[in-house]
């Protein structure tokens, strides 16, 4: 049996113009988390909702910082009552100039602008 109920369609939950509350996983992602939410916000497919209780579904924003200049993340998708959705694929990205030199805005660019932007068109 699913964990969704008989009127919940996970596609539907997800779908464009919904709106996506901003989890953060632990402390480790929270560098990235204004990241996340500008570019979640600039790519404009999803509304952000400022608080769980105005939103349709939740992205949890993952980060791990275990190399010094390389950060990887990824979002797992869940509805209202915690049950997954999505697990994204990782994004990685290095320290560089063109990011500068911030590890965590290039990952989470990676992962909204390649890796979400071409799951949902």
């Amino acid at each position: 049996m699913s964990a969704f109920s008989q009127n919940s369609n996970p596609q539907e939950i997800i779908k464009k113009g919904n709106k996506v509350f901003v989890e953060i996983a632990d402390e480790d992602s929270r560098g990235g988390e204004e990241y996340f939410v500008r570019a979640l916000k600039e790519w404009n497919y999803w509304v952000v909702a400022e608080n769980l209780e105005n939103a349709d579904f939740i992205i949890q924003l993952n980060l791990d910082k275990k190399a010094m200049g390389k950060k990887t993340s990824w979002a797992v998708l869940k509805d209202k009552n915690g049950n997954l959705i999505k697990t994204t694929k990782k994004a990685s990205a290095h320290v560089s100039a063109f990011n500068g030199y911030n590890p965590f805005r290039a990952s989470v660019d990676e992962l909204v602008y390649k890796i979400l932007k071409k799951e949902f068109r």
